[in-house]
């Protein structure tokens, strides 16, 4: 017979393998609330190559998830490739399909699905896939909440510019030009460094 402790022991390991499998279970759930929140945002974006320009937004849909989560590699589960795909979103989000209707697939490794993200990624090991691709400048990025109309501009590089151009002094100027994140800002920033050393190289020779 257990004492009173054992008892305690094992009611606790119980408990804990318990919550161990129900946080297991509902990891799909838990993927689809983080995107969830992502439904009211939009994304709007300039960008610039040579002398045009385009514009575009971003947003996401319900039915969106299903490719975004990888569910449609899953062919060997039935539950997630019939139906409307933003029906099978709500399915997933009250709890009518579970990590565990999925996890059995043979298909892919189902333990990927909370890692979201909205990119495509691609192995950098002899081939680089963005040889011969047009690249783009980014000009700007708001961010809009479309239920409370909230609107932030995460990035705007012509004010970026105007700041740089406005600094006081290069220290002040080199860290606003950090902000572009691209070559160009580094040459922006090594140009500046590379007038600061002539200045200084001028002087001293002036003074000799």
């Amino acid at each position: 017979m257990l004492n009173e402790n054992a008892t305690g022991k094992v009611l606790h390991w119980q408990s804990l393998s318990c919550f161990v499998e129900e946080q297991k279970m509902d990891l799909l759930r838990n993927a689809a609330e983080k995107f969830e929140k992502l439904l009211s945002m939009e994304y709007y974006f300039e960008i610039a190559r040579k002398n045009g320009r385009k514009e575009f937004v971003l947003n996401f849909l319900p039915q969106d998830f299903h490719h975004i989560c990888g569910l449609h590699k899953l062919s060997d589960i039935g539950l997630v490739q019939t139906g409307a795909r933003d029906r099978i979103y709500g399915d997933i989000l009250n709890g009518r399909i579970r990590f565990s209707d999925i996890e059995k697939s043979s298909k892919a490794d189902a333990r990927g699905i909370p890692i979201m993200c909205c990119r495509s990624f691609f192995p950098m090991n002899q081939l680089d896939y963005t040889k011969n691709q047009p690249s783009y400048t980014l000009l700007k990025k708001i961010r809009t909440d479309t239920v409370t109309g909230e609107r932030i501009v995460q990035y705007d590089r012509s004010k970026i510019l105007d700041q740089a151009k406005a600094a006081s002094s290069e220290t002040e100027r080199r860290s606003i030009l950090t902000q572009l994140n691209e070559k160009r800002a580094q040459i922006a920033i090594r140009d500046v460094l590379e007038s600061k050393r002539e200045i200084r190289k001028d002087k001293q020779e002036h003074e000799r």
